[in-house]
């Protein structure tokens, strides 16, 4: 007598459909796959797509904002940010009110984007705090127009020369020669 062979190892007998059904496609055809439709997608049966009626809109708020009331909300998040020292010395340089949009005035582009990674929180705690929902904050680099930088001698005796004429006559008097 033969061993008999584990369950898992035999082979599977095919299930015998009723005749008043229809018989099922094959098992090596390929299944056919439905897409989903989006507007029924993680929908349970009986729900429906349409927006709860119960939802509360509510208003903007508009309180008026004054300097005084800004330079307190803007020095409550400064404290906020006092651990960040390059984000305290931001939120340390002067801005200025005009009407719900306040402009701080940046010093190089490293400021400018160190603000725009601070907007989000600053603006959504001076909303809170000054309950004005209309308050946008933005930055203006500031152009420092300063004279170039001084380098030879020549350059040095044309910039005093500039602040005082009688450079020239000394220059001169003496016979200096700035370019030796």
């Amino acid at each position: 007598m033969a061993p008999e062979a584990p369950a898992h190892l035999l082979p599977v007998k095919p299930e015998t459909t009723p005749t008043n059904q229809p018989a099922t496609k094959p098992s090596g055809a390929p299944k056919r796959l439905r897409t989903p439709r989006l507007n029924t997608l993680g929908l349970q049966t009986g729900e429906s797509l349409q927006p709860e009626k119960n939802i509360e809109v509510t208003e903007m708020r508009s309180e008026p904002v004054t300097e005084a009331n800004l330079q307190l909300a803007w020095q409550a998040f400064a404290e906020k940010r006092r651990a960040y020292y390059a984000e305290y010395q931001l939120l340390q340089q002067p801005f200025e009110l005009n009407g719900t949009e306040v402009t701080l005035q940046l010093l190089n582009t490293v400021q400018e984007n160190l603000l725009n990674e601070l907007l989000s929180d600053l603006t959504l705690h001076l909303r809170q705090y000054l309950k004005n929902d209309s308050i946008r904050v933005q930055g203006k680099l500031k152009i420092d127009n300063t004279a170039p930088v001084i380098y030879t001698n020549r350059e040095k005796l044309n910039y005093l020369a500039e602040k005082n004429h009688l450079v020239h006559n000394l220059i001169k008097t003496l016979g200096l020669d700035p370019d030796f």
